[in-house]
């Protein structure tokens, strides 16, 4: 039955955050326990630090659930002069860009200033208020002061309202979320495994030092130019309209890396733009590959394009993979920006690629090992992509557990 003049359903209640279960409170946080602001031990005196107890700051804290510090940075007496954040303290850091991250702290600890703790009573899950802030994060770094460095100060954290269900309710959807956490945890260590196992692969196949089944004889040397034509950039004169916003594609470095594959870019350019610049129309499976500043960076077209002059695209002869090219430029890295040259920033020129010396199979290994990565490759982005299920299932939970709309039975 629901309330037709203030839409309000059976069983539910206006609140300052909206509607609510009846049964539910809005609650400031410091309610659900005592709330703490780290402090860093006299840095002067050496005595305080050492390896026996964990110091976090905000750099600690990822999008993990629980801290995640590798070294501990305090001795015993620095640890005792500083604010002890127990077992399942919830951490929240308030000062600067780094606002809104929070975690659950696994073992006692310490915390620098930049991040105020929460150690709940008996009355109050602290899994659950770790979901609530992380929840309402982006709503809580609103608060912050308008200062040079934006602030959270401990009075305006700890009087800043959240949703609090019954003790029990609390727990039951904190172990919910908790079984998405769970899942996403071991996607991620999946993906970390494939990819640790692709490196592997990498590394034996492209140098040779593992020969696949069928395949023998002498590896050649030869230099990069006589694998692949290597072909610059250029930018049309931005205050020209007419070279704008054609049809030919036109891509930056800051587009590429991100995928293996591109087929869309940000700008586009037009032909007469081509014409009156030093931009080059480069053909599918042309490799772009940034070679200006940030050297490395590389994506295979799959239609036709063109790039700025921070690429040295390389469009491979039909004697050679492109696919195996594309991985084996990962095996040649260091030596390419052993190259790079520049006052301002470091650039590798066309030249400078093209005399470079690889040692490379028949064209039939090479596509035999390109066969094997690809697979690989194919099997991460499987595992990428429930990753990304996994993670939007648990946002939708989240929206619909934490704001009462759904209720767990």
């Amino acid at each position: 039955m629901t309330n037709n003049n203030q839409h309000i359903p059976s069983g539910y209640k206006p609140s300052p955050l909206g509607i609510i279960p009846e049964d539910w409170e809005v609650k400031k946080i410091g309610e659900f326990g005592k709330v703490i602001t780290g402090n860093t031990p006299p840095t002067e005196n050496a005595d305080n630090y050492g390896n026996a107890y964990k110091f976090v700051s905000p750099a600690d804290i990822s999008d993990s659930k629980y801290i995640e510090v590798t070294e501990k940075h305090l001795s015993k007496k620095g640890f005792s002069i500083s604010r002890h954040m127990p077992k399942g303290t919830v951490l929240f850091t308030c000062i600067g860009s780094t606002i809104g991250k929070c975690a659950i702290a696994n073992e006692s600890l310490t915390s620098n200033q930049q991040i105020n703790a929460i150690i709940c009573d008996s009355k109050h899950s602290g899994e659950f208020l770790y979901y609530e802030l992380s929840h309402r994060s982006n709503r809580i770094k609103l608060i912050a002061g308008e200062q040079a460095v934006p602030i959270i100060n401990k009075s305006t954290f700890e009087n800043y309202k959240v949703l609090c269900p019954p003790f029990e309710e609390q727990k039951d959807i904190a172990d919910l979320l908790s079984l998405w956490d769970t899942a996403i945890s071991k996607q991620s260590a999946l993906i970390e495994k494939l990819t640790q196992r692709k490196r592997g692969l990498m590394q034996q196949l492209l140098t040779g030092k593992k020969r696949l089944k069928g395949f023998s004889g002498e590896w050649k040397r030869i230099k990069l130019g006589d694998v692949a034509d290597v072909i610059g950039g250029g930018t049309p004169n931005t205050e020209n309209a007419n070279y704008w916003d054609g049809d030919i594609l036109w891509f930056t470095p800051s587009e590429i890396g991100k995928t293996k594959y591109v087929s869309q870019s940000a700008r586009k350019i037009s032909k007469e733009g081509l014409v009156n610049s030093s931009a080059k129309k480069l053909p599918q499976n042309t490799i772009l590959f940034t070679s200006r500043a940030t050297i490395g960076a590389k994506a295979i077209l799959t239609i036709e394009a063109t790039t700025n002059q921070g690429f040295q695209s390389l469009v491979v002869n039909n004697n050679n993979s492109f696919e195996f090219i594309y991985y084996y430029l990962d095996i040649i890295l260091n030596t390419i920006k052993q190259k790079a040259s520049g006052s301002t920033f470091p650039e590798v020129s066309a030249d400078s690629l093209r005399k470079i010396i690889i040692t490379i199979p028949s064209i039939e290994e090479q596509n035999a090992i390109a066969t094997v990565l690809v697979n690989v490759d194919n099997e991460i982005e499987i595992a990428k992509e429930k990753l990304l299920h996994l993670q939007n299932q648990k946002r939708g939970l989240m929206q619909v557990l934490l704001t009462g709309k759904r209720r767990v039975k």
